[in-house]
C-alpha cells in the first residue's frame, strides 16, 4: 500500500472465546472462529426465528462460520448460541 493511501476499513470482525466482540460496524460481516466444529444457531428478532450455519474447517486449527451480518440495520442484535 502507499503510504499516502487512506487503508480501508475491516469488512469483517472476529469472534473467539477468547476475544468475543459485543458491538460491530454496519455493513461488517461477523466471522466466528472455534476450536471445533459447530453448527451455530443464531437469531435477529430475539428468537422467534432462528437460522443455523455450520462452521468451516479454516486449516489453522480453527472452524470458522460466517454469519450474515452485512444486511443488519444499525441498532439491530444478532444473538448466538
Amino acid at each position: 500500500m502507499h503510504p499516502c493511501a487512506t487503508p480501508k476499513p475491516p469488512i469483517r470482525a472476529h469472534w473467539s472465546l477468547r476475544m468475543p466482540v459485543t458491538r460491530i460496524e454496519t455493513g461488517r460481516r461477523l466471522r466466528l472462529l472455534l476450536d471445533a466444529p459447530a453448527a451455530v444457531r443464531w437469531s435477529t428478532d430475539r428468537w422467534a426465528s432462528a437460522f443455523e450455519t455450520p462452521t468451516h474447517y479454516s486449516g489453522l486449527n480453527l472452524h470458522v462460520a460466517e454469519m450474515p451480518t452485512r444486511a443488519l440495520a444499525r441498532g439491530q442484535h444478532v444473538t448466538f448460541h
